[in-house]
């Protein structure tokens, strides 16, 4: 598609219609079904929560599409969102507790934010009975471009591999709990495994104000709870790779578990 276009194509490729003018990009999604692809030319588009199954939406790169949003709330199972830049004002890409996420995909995706106020970069919310355990996540080239409070937040991801990750910069000093980690594993209410962290980068993320005990915050913090209100029922995590992973300018690298927690 050229700048401004918009292109749908069904389950088999073929091309169904193009979308040049007033919302282009919503309009593709409205007629969309299952299965399609949206490819999205360069430009600043908008568009509604994504809840198709197997949808793709396809920018032409971080550098040529964006996607502005106060905060993207996906409810689908096998989505795919790649190839392009999300301009958010609140957390950008967030899997609310009711919402699906088997099989998710975000790929060559920046998340930044205009305003300065992006605050999570990328999220998955558990509760007690998890609608899905977000098995087979998989997010590789994606930056998270100075978030104020996180930059990747997983409280389910099971065979989930997380690669060539960028948080650069996570910069909340506040007197606050939970931590503000780079990236943060923090699963609940299920059982999960295989997670794989890998050829990633986090830098920049900021000390908070518990002087004078010791900071709570960190490149990457990584748990399975099982503790007060998330005893029951508990969470587990086996198998872990973290490979190749990078720490620059941060209070700390690496933690296992939750702090001041038994």
């Amino acid at each position: 598609p050229g700048s401004g276009e918009v292109v749908l194509l069904n389950e088999t490729g073929d091309q169904v219609d193009t979308y040049d003018s007033g919302s282009p990009l919503e309009d593709a999604y409205n007629k969309a079904e299952e299965d399609y692809t949206i490819l999205v030319g360069s430009g600043t588009f908008s568009i509604p929560d994504p809840e198709k199954n197997g949808l793709t939406i396809e920018g032409a790169g971080m550098n040529e599409t964006t996607l502005e949003t106060n905060q993207m709330n996906p409810d689908a199972t096998n989505l795919t969102i790649s190839d392009l830049e999300i301009d958010a004002s609140g957390a950008a890409i967030l899997v609310e507790s009711d919402a699906a996420a088997d099989g998710l995909r975000i790929e060559n995706v920046r998340v930044t934010s205009s305003s300065g106020t992006t605050t999570i970069a990328f999220q998955t919310v558990a509760k007690e009975e998890n609608v899905d355990r977000a098995d087979g996540l998989h997010i590789e080239n994606f930056v998270a471009d100075n978030p104020s409070v996180k930059g990747l937040y997983l409280e389910r991801a099971t065979n989930a591999t997380l690669s060539d990750i960028t948080v650069d910069g996570v910069q909340y000093t506040g007197d606050e709990t939970p931590p503000s980690n780079g990236i943060d594993i923090n699963l609940k209410y299920d059982n999960y495994e295989n997670l794989t962290i890998e050829d990633t980068v986090v830098r920049g993320v900021e000390a908070d104000d518990f002087d004078p005990d010791p900071t709570w915050n960190a490149a990457m913090a990584i748990k399975a709870r099982d503790d007060g209100s998330y005893s029951s029922p508990a969470a587990t995590l086996t198998d872990v790779i973290i490979d190749n992973v990078t720490v620059e300018e941060s209070v700390a690298g690496l933690r296992f578990g939750e702090p001041g927690v038994d």
